[in-house]
């Protein structure tokens, strides 16, 4: 690739990040100051209600609350979380390593265990990489089979759209349309906080705000079906950006040959980026 169109690349790059990070500050943070001042008026009028407490007493029961909650764990004398490490949970939890969704509501907190994740997630990575390479293929191949026709031997650029077409509102459907039905009915969720839990799943960002199945009652069954839905979900997804791939990677190689012919500037190699990327 040529320096100039992989300068234009990077500084983009930076851009859009830096671009998200303004957006995400402005939404967030009016928020974020909004439960800082409750907590801080919480914490006062507890003090000033309960006086045998100190207020080196009251951070301690905090900062040990906190740190529970942090592994997962909530105990009071009335209420009990369910176990983060059964079988059921612990299974679920290695998927998560695989996987790379990582939700972090739960990780390892002995050295024994963080050893073995480490361990754990070298080989499994590569393993689930392979597996779900395996299964995406086996998923174009069935769109191929669905729409192959004698006009699409004769028009393969169509045939290729349609395919791509096909499979993205196919799976759009089945791996989040219908699933975010599900995990509203079944966690009690809204529809709009579902479908963002399927899209953070899927595309292995994994945030952890949003993690279904916490509930004892067939929570074993539950993660099992979770663990088969993540699986195909995140061969699909990889199916479809691998094909955006290819197809920005056909846009920067057009402007290569462009940058080649015409020597241009990094400035105007940004501005050719930029229309084939969201104009073209």
């Amino acid at each position: 690739m040529d320096w100039k169109v992989l300068t234009g690349m990077v500084v983009g790059y930076f851009v859009y990040i830096f671009f998200g990070g303004l957006i995400f500050h402005f939404i967030e943070s009016p928020k974020e100051d909004k439960v800082r001042t409750s907590s801080r008026n919480v914490s006062l009028a507890f003090l000033e209600r309960f006086s045998c407490v100190s207020e080196a007493e009251f951070e301690s029961l905090v900062k040990a609350l906190i740190n529970a909650y942090d592994m997962g764990v909530i105990q009071t004398n009335s209420t009990s979380s369910v176990s983060n490490w059964d079988i059921a949970s612990a299974t679920f939890f290695s998927s998560t390593v695989v996987t790379t969704i990582g939700y972090g509501n739960i990780s390892p907190s002995t050295e024994g265990g963080r050893a073995f994740c480490v361990l754990y997630a070298i080989f499994g990575i590569p393993f689930t990489g392979i597996l779900l390479s395996a299964i995406g293929e086996k998923l174009k191949n069935l769109a191929k089979r669905a729409i192959s026709s004698k006009k699409c031997a004769k028009d393969t650029k169509t045939c290729a759209l349609i395919r791509c077409a096909t499979v993205l509102g196919a799976g759009v459907i089945v791996f989040l349309f219908i699933p975010s039905v599900t995990f509203t009915v079944t966690e009690g969720w809204t529809y709009a906080e579902s479908l963002y839990y399927c899209f953070i799943t899927l595309s292995t960002i994994g945030f952890g705000d949003f993690v279904p199945g916490q509930e004892s009652e067939y929570r074993g069954l539950r993660r099992l079906s979770l663990l088969i839905w993540i699986l195909l979900g995140l061969a699909w997804l990889a199916l479809v950006l691998n094909d955006v791939s290819e197809t920005m990677q056909t846009h920067f190689k057009k402007v290569e040959e462009s940058v080649e012919k015409h020597k241009h500037t990094e400035s105007e190699v940004c501005v050719h980026l930029f229309k084939l990327a969201f104009i073209s």
